[in-house]
């Protein structure tokens, strides 16, 4: 069911409402289509949640680096071993190198992550031959399990990219 339409003025678009919903028209105060449908799409949205009991979590939208600066100090606060945060460091700044650009973190999806990953079995031991070993690409993916679940409880993001990946299998 239709709860809103737009309506153009003018040359301003308008947002109009279905006389079950109750609210009246006003202009969304653009000349652009693609805005105005963008609006309406998020004021369908808010109704329809609005309707089924479903209340919509507001996220702070922020950048990867921004996330690993609040991510330590909540770390070091509540007294992680240094070596330990010195690993968590290394691993997401790699994350983040390659990524290439300071992304929002609401953008990161599982494909970057399994590239990541991927990645990273190609990588050349630091000190000595062949690829990362097997462990370290697990703890890499751990690392970065921990910083998504850790950004999901505070309400930084709605849900994990980590979500829908397959963590690299356990070594004996």
């Amino acid at each position: 069911m239709a709860y809103t339409w737009l309506w153009k003025r003018g040359k301003t678009w308008h947002l109009c409402y279905a006389k079950q919903v109750g609210k009246k028209p006003h202009s969304l105060h653009t000349t652009d289509k693609s805005l105005a449908l963008e609006a309406q799409r998020r004021a369908e949205s808010a109704i329809w949640c609005g309707e089924h009991g479903i209340k919509r979590k507001d996220v702070e939208r922020i950048r990867y680096s921004e996330l690993l600066r609040r991510f330590v100090e909540t770390k070091q606060a509540a007294g992680v071993n240094e070596k330990t945060l010195s690993n968590y460091l290394k691993t997401l700044n790699h994350f983040g190198s390659f990524m290439q650009s300071d992304v929002f973190i609401d953008t990161i999806r599982p494909e970057h992550v399994e590239g990541f990953i991927a990645y990273r079995r190609k990588c050349p031991r630091q000190h000595g031959e062949g690829t990362l070993g097997a462990k370290t690409i697990r703890n890499e993916a751990f690392a970065l399990n921990n910083l998504f679940a850790w950004a999901t409880e505070r309400d930084l993001l709605l849900e994990s990219p980590m979500k829908k990946v397959q963590m690299p299998k356990r070594v004996h």
